[in-house]
């Protein structure tokens, strides 16, 4: 991606955004995976926010104990894991797991019965 890009999901594809492209669409983005980088959370993912109010308000690890966070990136940085695993949003009580895939420039998502044996092989 470019530096002036960022991953924005919308109706669960994922593809980059330019800065600036959230407010023309009229909404906001908001960051929903972070990964850990030295003592600090930086977002690398984010979801599109309608000013409408359609989608719900996303958590922040500003919100997650403290303590959690410490061990969290101690014990990752332990397994020499930290730059595989991160921090993300969780998506509800209702949700019931997902498959992810990448396709050209996007990342997309679907419900396990949706998805084919080609692309889960």
């Amino acid at each position: 991606m470019a530096p002036n890009e960022l991953l924005v999901e919308v109706n669960k594809v994922s593809t980059p955004w330019r800065v600036g492209d959230a407010e023309r669409a009229g909404g906001r983005v908001v960051p929903t995976s972070w990964l850990f980088r030295g003592d600090q959370l930086i977002p690398y993912e984010f979801s599109f926010i309608s000013v409408k109010g359609v989608g719900g308000a996303k958590s922040q690890p500003s919100q997650c104990d403290p303590q959690f966070l410490e061990e969290l990136a101690a014990t990752l940085k332990r397994l020499k894991l930290v730059r595989y695993l991160s921090l993300t949003v969780h998506p509800g009580p209702k949700y019931q797991g997902s498959v992810e895939f990448t396709a050209g420039r996007a990342n997309v998502v679907m419900h396990p019965s949706e998805v084919c044996l080609s692309l889960a092989d």
